[in-house]
């Protein structure tokens, strides 16, 4: 996704899975996210001026198979809006 020349004065709403999660909290596993796929998650959210809606119920909307007794847990289903 890339930025929209005309983000602030066309409505948008974006209710997807990213795959993508904007900081370290929003996962928890083994492995940590690298930073600059979180920078670039964030400056496509600003760069369109858009908002994270709240979600309702628990952070984590994606879970991984038990690998040798670990789990992945992220918040990679989001919904943001102008």
């Amino acid at each position: 996704m890339a930025e929209n020349q005309d983000s602030e004065l066309i409505p948008q709403l974006f209710i997807r899975d990213f795959n993508d999660i904007i900081c370290q909290d929003e996962k928890e596993g083994l492995h940590p996210k690298p930073s600059s796929q979180m920078v670039d998650f964030r400056n496509f959210i600003d760069a369109n001026y858009l908002m994270d809606l709240e979600l309702k119920g628990g952070q984590i909307t994606w879970f991984s198979n038990p690998r040798q007794g670990f789990i992945t847990k992220e918040r990679i289903d989001r919904s943001l809006a102008n």
